[in-house]
């Protein structure tokens, strides 16, 4: 058997043929959820005005994922709000203050923003 020969009948037998970069998995694919689009134009407006004017790049294969899940859980209003907090000035928890802030941070700290969000509407309900 000549190396030829040996590389054919090893690649043939013992390497199972990879998933090309087309072939996506339907999780994989972005979402056709109206909402997510309405999201991520939001959230890069309003980075920008609370950034500065630094610009957000989306990454929609990725970051349309990740809003689509956010959206399971929290409405389109109450993302847009957490948003405001995480990109807000005022904003002291410093591994948001190290971050760039962007898609991946709010969901990261999805929770820690919920609860701020809760408290304050907590506080202002029985005023």
């Amino acid at each position: 058997m000549d190396v030829l020969q040996w590389l054919t009948a090893t690649t043939q037998t013992q390497y199972l043929p990879r998933k090309r970069a087309h072939q996506k998995l339907a999780a994989d694919r972005p979402s056709h959820d109206p909402n997510v689009r309405l999201f991520l134009d939001y959230f890069q407006e309003i980075y920008a005005d609370k950034r500065h004017g630094a610009k957000y790049l989306v990454i929609w294969e990725r970051d349309s994922t990740v809003v689509k899940r956010l959206l399971k859980v929290a409405t389109l209003d109450e993302l847009k709000i957490y948003a405001r907090i995480l990109l807000s000035d005022k904003t002291e928890y410093q591994f948001i203050v190290d971050s760039d802030r962007g898609i991946g941070v709010l969901a990261i700290r999805f929770n820690w923003l919920a609860d701020r969000y809760a408290t304050w509407k907590a506080q202002h309900a029985s005023t």
